[in-house]
């Protein structure tokens, strides 16, 4: 498996995967199904170029095929640019439980630690997807709170987790 930043090359291949993720768990994603079906290419491509930009970027893993993404995105406002997002974990369901999406949060982390004024990085994961709780709290994330409805799914209401890494010592 080789893990690397995606560029505007690989956004055909970002947004099958995330496609197909967001048909599979609706509640993982905010962003809807039917919606992101509506993009078009170039709309994608103008996506995945901001999304790894700046500060901001995608991992992929590959296997040979793209079967796992992470994102980072750096808060813009001056008084919010010491945290980052971290979005769109994916694993294709052929990769599952092949230690990908650890992989993947591991290259983050590290990648985090790079960008000067960066205190830590925030996610948010849906409070009853234990898989995914205890990969990130394996990978060093702590929760902090449960958000209750952070999105509406059809008539469900989804409560997350909002979990957080620290990557500088918090004293201060």
């Amino acid at each position: 498996m080789q893990i690397r930043k995606l560029t505007v090359e690989d956004a055909t291949a970002f947004w099958s995967l995330r496609l197909a993720g967001l048909r599979d768990y609706p509640a993982s994603f905010g962003e809807d199904y039917a919606a992101a079906l509506e993009l078009t290419a170039e709309q994608v491509r103008r996506r995945v170029t901001w999304a790894t930009s700046g500060d901001n970027f995608i991992f992929g893993a590959f296997d040979p095929e793209l079967v796992g993404t992470v994102c980072l995105l750096r808060e813009e406002a001056t008084k919010q640019r010491h945290k980052a997002e971290v979005w769109g974990v994916l694993v294709a369901p052929e990769a599952q439980g092949q230690g990908v999406a650890s992989a993947l949060l591991q290259a983050v982390i590290a990648e985090a630690h790079k960008i000067d004024g960066l205190d830590h990085l925030r996610l948010g994961v849906e409070t009853n997807n234990d898989v995914a709780i205890r990969t990130y709290e394996r990978a060093g994330f702590e929760r902090l709170f449960a958000d209750p409805r952070t999105m509406k799914v059809g008539d469900r209401f989804v409560d997350e987790y909002i979990m957080v890494y620290w990557l500088t010592n918090r004293g201060g």
